[in-house]
């Protein structure tokens, strides 16, 4: 079995789990591989469980949607392809003095704040740009499989973009100034989906 085709059988399971309604669904848009949706009643989930292309991605999701009209979206929380983690909290901290030398652009953020610092994919930041268009929120769904430190969770996390302050640099000089990044996005707030309520609940807000 390929790797994202485990990963959405780990997420339907999961869901199905919380939500005996919603039932599998295996999409044929046109790509190498299929992809895999949940659905219940008229509602459609996207699982984004493999490392799309930019363009596989688009075209996916315009074949969802000419097909089945409005969807949500669900990314696998690998931290590889997905929520990948600009900086690595394995660091030590002499490490981290190194890191925030490398970045003086970044020297207005704290530690906790470059922790969470997180390096968008073009897939993510695709849907991130939608769901600000139709919600008003900058806010994305990932699944959260079970590790030694996290639950099993349906989980979601609203962005800023990371600003680089280099105002250190000589006024003219190339880059000098201030100007966000078009990539790294810091998390302000984190959400649990609380099956019972059929809500998210706020574990974290900055």
């Amino acid at each position: 079995m390929r790797l994202g085709d485990k990963r959405a059988e780990e997420i339907t399971d999961f869901m199905i789990s919380k939500t005996p309604a919603f039932k599998r669904e295996i999409f044929n848009a046109g790509l190498s591989d299929n992809i895999h949706l949940l659905h219940k009643n008229d509602q459609h989930v996207f699982l984004v469980c493999k490392n799309f292309k930019e363009d596989e991605f688009l075209h996916a999701t315009s074949e969802i949607k000419k097909t089945f009209g409005s969807y949500q979206t669900i990314f696998y929380k690998d931290g590889k392809y997905y929520f990948r983690c600009s900086f690595d909290e394995r660091n030590t901290l002499k490490k981290w003095v190194i890191e925030n030398k490398k970045h003086r652009s970044l020297r207005q953020y704290t530690d906790d704040e470059r922790r969470r610092m997180i390096t968008l994919s073009l897939p993510e930041i695709i849907q991130l740009n939608r769901n600000y268009a139709t919600t008003g929120k900058n806010r994305l769904s990932y699944y959260q499989p079970k590790s030694a430190l996290l639950d099993q969770e349906l989980v979601g996390f609203t962005y800023k973009p990371v600003t680089f302050d280099r105002t250190y640099l000589p006024s003219g000089f190339f880059g000098s100034g201030t100007g966000q990044s078009s990539r790294r996005f810091l998390w302000i707030k984190e959400e649990v989906f609380d099956f019972d309520s059929n809500n998210f609940v706020t574990k974290f807000d900055s």
